[in-house]
């Protein structure tokens, strides 16, 4: 019974201890820490995510008609081709396909035209892979004036691309 009186006796004074105020550090409160173990697996696996982009090059020319003259714009448009040169900086993979591009004129938005396929250098569904470059050309079908003002986007479903335009 001793023994366990000594023992008592000995874990009373180490609790009490624990509760006296340290008189050297007034206004401070201990706080007991944890030990936070991090997975060394999970350090290793962290990577920067790379930060990539497309450039795209891009000139135009208006034509009343692609081709030698079999496929002639509607009346009252125009076509309008856009050759762009694209390069891919970072990304596993571009596609080219031609509904993914539109050409907006006073805010209404045009698809590629049929007509894009009667072009020499036409996209198809091409995949840039990273440090790609591609060139070609698509037709949209625009309505004709005196003022060619417009945006080009490239919108593909479910992908975001960082895109550096360049005309």
């Amino acid at each position: 019974m001793n023994k366990y009186l000594i023992f008592g006796i000995l874990i009373a004074t180490i609790v009490l201890s624990g509760c006296v105020e340290n008189e050297s550090t007034p206004n401070t409160i201990i706080i007991p820490t944890e030990t936070i173990i991090i997975p060394t697996e999970t350090i290793s696996k962290q990577t920067a995510i790379p930060v990539g982009y497309i450039s795209i090059n891009f000139s135009k020319k208006i034509q009343e008609y692609v081709g030698m003259k079999e496929h002639p714009s509607n009346n009252g448009m125009v076509y309008l081709i856009i050759t762009y040169h694209i390069e891919n900086h970072g990304y596993d993979s571009f596609n080219v396909n031609p509904y993914y591009w539109k050409c907006i004129v006073n805010n209404i938005q045009y698809e590629h035209d049929v007509a894009t396929y009667y072009l020499n250098d036409h996209f198809s569904t091409q995949e840039i892979l990273d440090n790609g470059k591609i060139s070609g050309s698509i037709a949209f079908q625009i309505p004709k004036s005196s003022n060619y003002t417009y945006e080009l986007r490239y919108d593909r479903p479910f992908e975001h691309y960082i895109i550096k335009w360049n005309h």
